[in-house]
């Protein structure tokens, strides 16, 4: 699957996830987790590169009128 596709699924899936305060846990490969927040910031497959998601770490994404980044790549710690 290009990485075109994935951001297109992505953003399509997130769509659906709609009204304020709508919130939900993700658990993803650093793939998604990029194509989460391109969605988000309305950027293009080719920006991907440009995004460094740690494994086993947290990115929070919040939707008020609009889907918003709150915190990306915040490490794990533990008892969370």
């Amino acid at each position: 699957e290009s990485r075109g596709c994935v951001l297109d699924r992505v953003r399509t899936w997130l769509a659906t996830r709609d009204g304020p305060g709508a919130a939900c846990v993700v658990v993803a490969e650093p793939v998604i987790v990029r194509a989460l927040v391109l969605a988000v910031l309305g950027g293009g497959a080719s920006m991907e590169h440009a995004l460094d998601v740690a494994p086993l770490s947290r990115t929070v994404l919040v939707r008020h009128r609009t889907w918003r980044v709150r915190q990306m790549g915040m490490p794990l710690t533990g008892g969370e």
